[in-house]
């Protein structure tokens, strides 16, 4: 049985009422923001990608929610985002913050599919027509293309973890990565 007492009698009151009220916020706005992410995502890169705080106060109350944010809520969320305080949110900044761990690789790879694909092609043993490569080959194709700037924000040691964690629809029976499928699952409808 815990009782309260002692010289940490105030801080326990103060920080149970603090993790009430800022963690019981921060899941309100995460509830609401998280399913519409992906539309704010889109109304920035239509606006180059970055905003400033104004803006980006702007698209939240343009765009439909379950439950409108208050002014605070909102304040909260900048705040959140705009990680690095640089006076701006960015896509790559929401995308860091809301979307699925693997979200950041799944807009590179709709943003450069094509690159993408050229990149993972030229990897293929000689003589080769199948597009599919082993493991190793994928790994240093995708660093060639994270070199290149086609994995945006994803660095070349992300791409191990990447291979690691391949998912299994899209490796042959013999375990080779089925590359153009692996594609398809990130880019979907853009990869045609």
């Amino acid at each position: 049985r815990f009782e309260k007492g002692g010289v940490y009698v105030g801080f326990i009151d103060y920080l149970g009422g603090f993790l009430r009220h800022y963690i019981g916020e921060e899941m309100a706005v995460h509830e609401t923001v998280a399913p519409v992410w992906e539309d704010w995502a889109r109304r920035l890169d239509k606006l180059g990608g970055s905003v400033t705080h104004a803006q980006f106060r702007e698209i939240v109350g343009s765009l439909a929610v379950e439950s409108p944010l208050t002014d605070a809520q909102v304040e909260s969320l900048i705040d959140v985002i705009d990680a690095d305080g640089d006076g701006t949110v960015s896509r790559q900044e929401l995308v860091r913050r809301y979307a699925r761990d693997d979200a950041e690789l799944l807009v590179a790879v709709r943003s450069h599919w094509l690159g993408i694909l050229e990149i993972l092609d030229a990897a293929r043993p000689p003589g080769q027509t199948d597009k599919r490569l082993s493991r190793t080959l994928m790994q240093g194709a995708l660093i060639k293309a994270s070199e290149g700037g086609l994995l945006d924000g994803l660095g070349t040691d992300s791409v191990p973890d990447l291979i690691a964690n391949m998912d299994a629809s899209v490796l042959t029976p013999g375990g080779e990565v089925a590359y153009e499928d692996w594609i398809r699952r990130y880019a979907g409808g853009y990869f045609t």
